[in-house]
């Protein structure tokens, strides 16, 4: 279901800004607030799968969140993800619909206990193909270049334009460009998010706090994405 759109998304990038804010401003601690933020991403994939959106890509965790916030934070991520992986195993959503799940970034340096569920979500959806829910953990727009170009070391030849898709991290999804992004929060930039594959999406930013937004505001962000003219250049 497109909501009758003459132009719809087939991938979205999600930047959910605002958690920590949020806390401060309902005078609740920081666990309250992840743990809401962690909920509100399983919403946004069932609104996701009803609208028809193919493919989403949530920024969970940035390399410069692992170098800058506290460990008690830090904590705080881990456990929510590792609860949220492991319901993954059983939970409906994701397999009626045929939700492949995989991890983006540098995940395989957190503790194990992460690492581990992380493995066990990717292997247990590894055959789906109908929708697809990017965790982009560890990830840092910069060192997903540079993982690039070491990967791209040991090709023979040269590397044309198109042959540069395979070496996305994205480049498993049928439509690795991201169309729309999505931040919350109030901040007008990406933050590092997936500068290669954002070359002609398109920008929806919002002052609401991750924790609030809510299905009409996919909506609204919808609704802003088929009115854009999108020319790639031309």
């Amino acid at each position: 279901m497109n909501q009758g759109l003459s132009r719809f998304p087939l991938h979205i990038g999600v930047i959910p800004d605002g958690n920590r804010r949020w806390a401060r401003k309902n005078n609740t601690d920081f666990f309250s607030a992840y743990r809401i933020g962690a909920d509100k991403v399983e919403d946004f994939l069932d609104w996701a799968i009803e609208m028809g959106i193919k493919a989403v890509t949530v920024y969970v965790l940035s390399l410069e969140n692992l170098m800058n916030r506290s460990e008690t934070e830090k904590k705080i991520v881990y456990e929510l993800l590792i609860n949220k992986l492991i319901k993954t195993r059983s939970d409906p959503r994701i397999h009626n619909n045929r939700v492949r799940i995989t991890a983006i970034g540098r995940w395989r340096n957190l503790p194990q206990r992460v690492v581990d569920e992380i493995l066990n979500a990717m292997n247990s959806t590894s055959n789906y193909g109908d929708h697809f829910l990017n965790l982009a953990i560890a990830y840092g727009g910069l060192q997903s270049v540079v993982d690039m170009v070491n990967g791209m070391l040991g090709a023979k030849g040269e590397i044309s334009d198109s042959e540069l898709f395979k070496y996305l991290p994205t480049s498993f999804l049928p439509h690795p460009m991201i169309d729309l992004v999505i931040r919350t929060g109030g901040e007008y930039r990406l933050s590092n998010f997936f500068p290669l594959e954002t070359a002609y999406a398109e920008m929806y930013f919002t002052n609401k706090y991750w924790p609030d937004f809510g299905r009409d505001d996919l909506i609204d962000a919808l609704n802003f994405y088929a009115g854009r003219e999108r020319r790639f250049g031309r």
